[in-house]
């Protein structure tokens, strides 16, 4: 009944109001093995969806990190306990062990949050204003900066004020773009999961209308060859709807936590970055950056195999059958770079590693680089 509903619900935009109409129009709603690729949506005998490049979409996928993994396995113990289980304190103890996890993942990035923030971006941050103070109070006379001046500076002044990141932005910019979308990512796949699962699938009434583990049809189940037609291992489920517990627990502890913890990474990260004085070590730090992003991924490798077999068999029904061409579907993504290049503007302009900078280190160590560095690329010469 969900199936049917969740897929006359995504239709709404078409004549297709009822399952009848579904399966007569645009054939049986199953999944069919096409190109080498599951797709969960048109029989393409009865209706080529390639005319006018509209696409059937195909289901949603879980990618293989610890979150979806124990999304996967909240989801199917709590169908369990609505489809009845002997094995109630083994369900009970999934249940906490997948949102430990998730948990677990959140806990160790917050502690390199931590230790970054105490130990690293502090020491950084102090040093960065000491030089800079220097740097300063010897350029300016009489409340008027002279350029002239940086030849008779200290020179291990110089060498330091010239290695900060925000005395060369076209290295910077840069680097603060790939870091913010590094987490921009990780914020679309909160995004996609709200929008998708938590709020975009129906609303079921018991638990054990979540998931289908064989098309409701039974006439649909095999093909003619007698070959199951989608469902073939065991591991692998249909989610189609979802009981307003299960939506709790998957925003509260899969979702809203990590949402919060990619927002303070890219905030305390940009700090970093920002703080850092030498170009080589900004560039690893933004490595080192994406590492923490992706501790779920590693976790992914340390949980038994049959969690990882279920989370990969999970399936998600697509909030629309099918997709036709719109220049929101072909263009949006680049709304994504463009966001990121504001965001990191703003990060620039209000960064606090050096609160009093008048952007003044530019000019200088541009002509200090020139007369200073080693180039590279002489050799070509």
């Amino acid at each position: 009944f969900w199936l049917k509903l969740g897929i006359c619900v995504s239709l709404q935009g078409s004549e297709m109001t009822t399952w009848g109409d579904v399966r007569e129009q645009v054939g049986y709603f199953n999944q069919y093995l096409f190109r080498g690729e599951r797709l969960w949506g048109y029989d393409f005998q009865n209706h080529d969806v390639r005319d006018g490049d509209v696409q059937a979409r195909p289901t949603d996928i879980l990618p293989p990190d610890a979150f979806h993994v124990g999304f996967s396995s909240v989801v199917r113990d709590m169908w369990w306990f609505g489809k009845g289980t002997k094995n109630h304190c083994l369900r009970i103890l999934r249940i906490y062990v997948a949102a430990l996890l998730a948990l677990f993942n959140t806990a160790i990035q917050a502690a390199f949050v931590y230790a970054l923030a105490t130990y690293v971006i502090s020491s950084q941050t102090r040093t960065a204003r000491h030089y800079y103070t220097e740097y300063k109070s010897h350029m300016t006379v009489d409340g008027v900066f002279n350029a002239s001046r940086f030849d008779t500076l200290d020179t291990d002044v110089r060498d330091v004020v010239c290695k900060m990141p925000l005395s060369q932005l076209s290295l910077l910019i840069p680097v603060l773009l790939v870091w913010t979308l590094f987490v921009m990512a990780e914020m679309r796949e909160c995004s996609d999961f709200l929008r998708r699962i938590v709020w975009g699938l129906p609303h079921a009434d018991h638990l054990s209308e979540m998931l289908l583990l064989s098309n409701p049809d039974e006439s649909l189940l095999y093909s003619k060859h007698g070959k199951r037609k989608w469902c073939t291992h065991d591991h692998e489920v249909l989610l189609v709807a979802l009981h307003p517990l299960v939506r709790t627990i998957l925003f509260l502890v899969f979702l809203l936590p990590r949402f919060i913890m990619a927002l303070i990474l890219l905030i305390a990260g940009n700090m970093w970055l920002i703080a850092t004085i030498d170009y080589g070590e900004c560039l690893i730090n933004c490595a080192a950056l994406e590492f923490i992003l992706d501790i779920k991924r590693y976790l992914y490798q340390a949980v038994p195999s049959r969690l990882q077999r279920e989370a990969s068999g999970f399936h998600v029904i697509p909030h629309t059958a099918y997709e036709s061409p719109n220049c929101w579907r072909f263009t949006y993504s680049f709304g994504f770079l463009l966001f990121g290049l504001c965001t990191v503007w703003i990060a620039i302009s209000l960064q606090t590693v050096l609160p009093d900078y008048g952007w003044d280190l530019n000019g200088p160590c541009e002509r200090y680089i020139e007369e200073h560095g080693i180039r590279v690329f002489d050799f070509l010469k």
